[in-house]
């Protein structure tokens, strides 16, 4: 999975920065305050998360790396459901629900994945996915310190993503694991960062554009309806 990530991570940040267009850029009224905070993030990551991350890449093995990244992302998958429904997508609603039941039984709390095997695959839904189909598609892009890119409708993914974890492992929640999550994630997109440093000539408006194009695939499942393809070509 963490190979996997890598490789889709330069891909995709790629192709997604081809489709961003200006009109995304009005998206950006707290630009000064945005290019501040983007620059911190880089230099911690820099400086602290990346250097980590590349050890752990280096000396974690494969499948134990994989387990951990899938554990984590398990304890996430409640804010799939919760955007799946709010959606009003009973099919997605049910297939992330059956995701987090047998992943976190049959798949020993999300270190194994028998739940894509027999069909419940990662429908990768949130709550501002949600709002955003409710019209509020067009909010601010907003960097927030440590936090990175988002904009103001995935506010409250952020703050569950964050506060999931220890609520749903109790006692057995310690500050470290939140570190190994950390890091955990952060090594699967190392390649990306590589094209990000080396091929973007403004690194920050790279990012931007590339994450409001991905958010906008996500909204659409990846098959936006043929008036926003339509839109999309003719920015060409």
């Amino acid at each position: 999975m963490i190979g996997f990530l890598r490789t889709a991570g330069l891909i995709a940040l790629a192709l997604l920065a081809l489709g961003a267009r200006a009109e995304e850029t009005v998206r950006d009224p707290f630009e000064t305050f945005n290019r501040r905070a983007f620059a911190l993030n880089n230099a911690l990551d820099r400086n602290f998360i990346r250097p980590t991350a590349v050890v752990y890449d280096r000396v974690m093995p494969a499948p134990l790396g994989q387990a951990i990244f899938r554990f984590f992302d398990n304890l996430a998958e409640p804010v799939s459901m919760t955007g799946a429904l709010l959606q009003g997508d009973v099919e997605r609603t049910l297939t992330a629900s059956g995701r987090f039941l047998v992943n976190s039984t049959l798949g020993l709390g999300g270190v194994f994945d028998p739940a894509t095997s027999i069909g419940f695959v990662d429908v990768d839904e949130d709550i501002g996915q949600a709002l955003d189909s409710w019209g509020l598609d067009q909010t601010p892009y907003l960097v927030l310190p440590f936090w990175g890119p988002g904009t103001l409708t995935t506010l409250l993914d952020r703050v569950l993503v964050w506060w999931l974890p220890p609520q749903l492992l109790g006692d057995y929640w310690v500050a470290p694991l939140r570190v190994v999550d950390t890091v955990s994630y952060r090594a699967g997109f190392l390649g990306a960062t590589n094209l990000l440093e080396g091929e973007a000539l403004d690194p920050y408006a790279f990012a931007r554009d590339s994450y409001l194009q991905r958010r906008r695939q996500l909204r659409y499942n990846g098959a936006p309806p043929p008036e926003v393809l339509d839109a999309l070509l003719d920015d060409f």
